[in-house]
C-alpha cells in the first residue's frame, strides 16, 4: 500500500512539472503593447521609448507559470472573448458600429494582450485602458496583468534593465 501511495505521489509530482512546462504565456503591455513577455521563446522585450527595444532571455519558474495559470482559470479567462469592445468608442470616428470595436487604437490608450496556452486550454484577450472600470471582464484582466507584471518586476534580471528614454527624458527615475 505504501509503495502505491509513493508511486502516485511521484507521478503527481512529475505531472505537475510537465504541466508547468506545457504552460505558455504571452503578455504585452504599454504604448502600442511594445513590452512583451513570451515564455515559449523565453524572452522579455522592454520598450525603450526613443531607443531600440531591449530583448533578454527571461524564464518563469514552474510555480510562477502555475500561479498565473490558476489565477486565469479562477477568473474564467478561458471563456473571455478575444477582443473587448471599447465602450468609449460610441463618439469615436474610428469604430465599427456593429461590434463596437475601435478600428485604430487611440494614441492615449495603453494596449494589453494576454495569451495563455496549455495542451487542454487556450485563450487570448486583447484590450486597451480606454475601457471603463465597470466594463465586463476588465477588473479580472487588470488583476491578471498586475499579477504577471509583479512576477516580472520582482526578478533581478528585470530590475537590471535600463530605464526607457523618451524625448531626452529617462522615464522611471525619481524627480529631483
Amino acid at each position: 500500500m505504501r509503495s502505491i501511495l509513493l508511486a502516485a505521489a511521484i507521478l503527481l509530482s512529475l505531472s505537475s512539472n510537465l504541466l508547468a512546462q506545457d504552460i505558455f504565456i504571452v503578455c504585452r503591455w504599454g504604448e502600442g503593447g511594445k513590452n512583451q513577455l513570451n515564455t515559449k521563446h523565453g524572452t522579455l522585450t522592454r520598450d525603450m521609448g526613443d531607443l531600440p527595444p531591449v530583448v533578454i532571455r527571461f524564464e518563469l519558474s514552474p510555480e510562477e507559470k502555475r500561479s498565473i495559470f490558476e489565477a486565469a482559470r479562477k477568473m474564467g479567462f478561458f471563456s473571455f472573448p478575444h477582443e473587448l469592445p471599447d465602450s468609449l468608442a460610441q463618439n469615436d470616428q474610428n469604430h465599427d458600429p456593429e461590434t463596437g470595436l475601435v478600428t485604430t487604437p487611440r494614441p492615449t490608450c495603453r494596449n494589453y494582450f494576454v495569451s495563455i496556452e496549455t495542451p487542454s486550454e487556450t485563450n487570448w484577450v486583447d484590450w486597451n485602458e480606454c475601457l471603463p472600470p465597470r466594463a465586463p471582464w476588465i477588473k479580472h484582466l487588470r488583476r491578471l496583468h498586475k499579477t504577471i507584471l509583479a512576477i516580472i518586476e520582482d526578478k533581478p534580471v528585470y530590475k537590471a534593465l535600463p530605464y526607457p528614454f523618451y524625448n531626452d527624458v529617462i522615464i522611471g527615475l525619481p524627480c529631483r
